[in-house]
């Protein structure tokens, strides 16, 4: 950190690393810079590095993973954890007076940078520097390339919605607040917008910026004639071979520029006084070429995409109850094999769960690494297995749990499922603990709520199960899930705590409901299962407001013999039973008549029989 070239000035006494990419996304391969420098391989986190001390910082999902993975030179921060400070608290701390921070701007979001710069005010500096530090050090030639691959159009029989209205939908919240421009650095919103789709990221995103002007309309992509060599795409923006617009008098008119020249033409909107609205997420190179009239309020298009239109919210439903058949296939065959006394490890077993998702229609590749496991891997919240290490890579036996955490990419949507297994006999603190998060899970999906409500005002009612035990889960409850996009999609979310940030959750929104419980390096337990906000069937509209609940999308059964049915009470009940019947009525006859799988629909129809209901004296 001495070199004057590299960090533009004198030299730095600390230097910030971050997960996430220009986009704010978690990234590729190519984006791990806090793996290479630490060996953390989580999604969420950052590492400061001082003249004489190392530190990670990561949330509840992480912390026997960073402290498994990172070596004696590092420290361990717990995020949300009594006695751990922050980033900007502990640099404030430990420097000097008249230090020097320093961050790539194109990997600090808005947020993120003004909050250091107003923690850090009067003791140290933050500095932007013109390379990343490990993008400069990290020459290795086995490091993954950035991928690049060209996008591709996501037809209308799947988008619902043509992309020019959604440009016209967007033009609208530029006129009502005012703005005259939108920079959109979010890859999830300039897929949406475009009805596009990529494989750089999660089999579903593509490299890309975006300005929607009153009059054009700019798209940003990497050696961008490349990318648009496809007709199909030609016509889809109406450009030429060269990315220029083919009627340049229409207020429609598209034109593509390569992506290295975003912050030119956002440093040009602002050197001709027009005022470009950024999201807070947004990268703070944008914020600063944007110039004095900038605006930094979220995204107009955060929430359109999160609302599904109505074709979205068939497909979506659609395509989540194949997902939950190829999860029972596949639970089905393993079950089979594990009694069997066959080898089958954490790795080897995800595999074979994407091999026959695979074979479903619309498939495109997996949603993320699956979370596939055994025993006391599954106390590792975001455990990954590594087919490369025995420790990270155990067989599955019949003497602990299973946890498996997996999704699918498809043309009509993004999944993500849970499901927790025992193939022997369990100890009755499991059989406790499994029955209190299902508690939680049922408890959840049950909440009603006037509209305008947020995540936060009814995650209790996941937790309040388990915490009748003493017991508790250090993650959010639920997050939302996109279309054929990312698999952790906001504005909203179920969780602890009250956030400005947060949205309301409206009706069309998907949600996971996943509350879990972790014995640490012993076992653990989560239920995941997506959930659609409808409008709920209630008697009165109080207020004249309009009342929402949920509807489980996910139907792949739970395990009887891991519930104690004594501990559920009346309504618990009634609901696992209704689920229950959805699962065999739904799924059953895709089984049967679709896939040809009796071996399956037998498994299923094992674990829907009727539970008897308790009533209240």
């Amino acid at each position: 950190m001495n070199d004057q070239v590299l960090v533009g000035g004198p030299r730095l006494d600390a230097y910030l690393v971050f997960i996430s990419d220009e986009h704010g996304s978690e990234g590729s391969a190519w984006d791990q810079r806090v793996k290479y420098i630490s060996g953390f391989s989580g999604s969420s986190g950052y590492a400061i590095i001082t003249l004489d001390q190392t530190a990670l910082w990561t949330d509840g999902r992480y912390f026997l993973q960073a402290d498994n993975q990172m070596d004696c030179n590092w420290i361990l921060m717990k995020e949300g954890t009594a006695g751990y400070p922050t980033g900007s608290e502990w640099l404030a701390s430990i420097l000097p007076n008249g230090a020097r921070v320093g961050a790539y701007p194109n990997y600090v979001s808005i947020t993120t940078w003004q909050t250091y710069e107003t923690a850090l005010a009067g003791k140290a500096t933050l500095v932007g520097v013109p390379a990343d530090l490990v993008d400069v050090i990290w020459t290795d030639p086995s490091r993954p390339p950035r991928p690049n691959n060209p996008p591709f159009v996501h037809q209308i029989l799947y988008a619902g919605v043509e992309w020019l209205d959604k440009v016209a939908q967007v033009r609208q919240k530029l006129v009502e607040q005012p703005a005259d421009a939108l920079a959109v650095t979010i890859l999830e919103e300039s897929a949406w917008l475009f009805n596009l789709r990529g494989s750089d990221q999660s089999y579903s995103l593509f490299y890309a910026y975006s300005i929607v002007l009153p009059n054009e309309i700019r798209l940003f992509l990497n050696n961008y004639e490349q990318m648009i060599t496809d007709v199909e795409i030609q016509d889809h923006l109406n450009v030429n071979r060269s990315g220029r617009c083919k009627n340049p008098t229409s207020i429609n008119c598209t034109n593509v520029y390569d992506y290295s020249t975003i912050m030119t033409h956002i440093q040009q909107l602002a050197s001709n006084n027009l005022s470009v609205w950024l999201d807070p997420s947004a990268n703070y190179a944008s914020y600063s070429a944007a110039g004095a009239r900038r605006l930094v309020l979220r995204s107009p298009i955060a929430l359109m995409k999160a609302v599904k239109n109505d074709v979205e919210k068939v497909k979506f439903a659609d395509c989540i109850m194949r997902d939950s058949s190829a999860v029972i296939e596949f639970l089905t065959f393993l079950e089979k094999e594990i009694l069997a006394g066959n080898n089958w490890t954490e790795v080897s077993a995800a595999t074979k769960l994407e091999e026959i998702r695979s074979t479903y229609p619309d498939f495109k590749g997996i949603s993320f690494d699956a979370i596939s496991a055994y025993g006391p891997h599954a106390s590792i919240i975001h455990y990954m297995p590594d087919p490369s290490s025995p420790d990270t890579n155990s067989q599955i036996l019949t003497d602990n749990v299973y946890l498996l955490d997996s999704g699918g990419q498809y043309l009509d949507g993004t999944t993500d499922v849970t499901r927790t297994l025992h193939y022997g006999t369990p100890e009755p603190i499991i059989i406790e603990a499994y029955t209190r998060v299902l508690m939680g899970s049922i408890d959840l999906a049950l909440t009603v709520w006037p509209e305008g409500l947020r995540g936060s005002d009814f995650d209790a009612r996941a937790r309040t199960p388990i915490w009748q035990r003493g017991w508790d889960y250090n993650h959010g409850t639920g997050h939302g899930i996109g279309y054929y996009l990312s698999v952790h999609e906001g504005p909203g979310r179920i969780g602890m705590g009250y956030s400005s940030s947060d949205s309301p959750i409206y009706e069309g929104m998907f949600f996971s409901d996943e509350p879990g419980f972790y014995e640490d390096n012993v076992y653990g337990i989560r239920h995941e299962t997506l959930v659609q906000v409808i409008k709920a069937d209630v008697p009165n509209q109080f207020g004249g407001k309009k009342y929402l609940g949920f509807k489980p999308a996910t139907l792949v059964p739970f395990e009887p013999k891991l519930i104690n049915y004594a501990s559920l009470s009346e309504a618990q009940i009634t609901y696992l039973n209704s689920y229950n019947q959805r699962c065999l009525n739904e799924v059953g006859p895709y089984l049967l008549n679709v896939r040809g799988n009796q071996e399956a629909y037998d498994w299923l129809v094992a674990r829907v029989g009727p539970i008897p209901v308790k009533r209240s004296k």
